[in-house]
């Protein structure tokens, strides 16, 4: 399965995404929420592929808001947004934050606005669950 591979700014935080999805057939998104617009990410996913967080010791920051369902994932150094995790009936899934983790090959697309600002708790988990990737967080020396 082909990887995307990115990182933070200051490299504490790894990023790798894989996907047997053409890279001409992944999609990219934004979202519209408070926090995205002040972030300005562009995300993408796959619930075929993996998603792996790899991050030195404490260098891995989380942060929740509005209905706290998933945790935004950035760098505790530099700061850099990565990418949100949230735990599913399917297991742990991510939205990739392409933007952040700079992956290369997908930095160029046009991305789809969306709106989710009307999704009730119930609703939004279950759209994660379905159409996230499944993810896994490591530490690392």
């Amino acid at each position: 399965m082909p990887v995307h591979k990115g990182r933070c700014h200051c490299g504490d935080v790894r990023v790798e995404f894989a996907t047997d999805t053409d890279t001409d057939r992944i999609a990219v998104r934004t979202c519209g929420c408070t926090f995205c617009q002040r972030t300005r990410p562009v995300y993408t996913s796959d619930p075929n592929g993996l998603v792996t967080y790899r991050h030195k010791p404490g260098a891995l920051r989380t942060y929740r808001f509005g209905h706290e369902s998933a945790e935004f994932v950035s760098c505790a150094r530099c700061g850099v947004y990565l990418g949100a995790v949230t735990e599913t009936s399917n297991g742990l899934r991510s939205v990739v934050n392409v933007a952040g983790a700079l992956l290369k090959e997908l930095a160029e697309k046009t991305a789809t606005p969306m709106d989710f600002d009307d999704e009730d708790a119930e609703t939004r988990n279950a759209r994660r669950a379905k159409n996230w990737t499944p993810a896994q967080i490591e530490e690392i020396a």
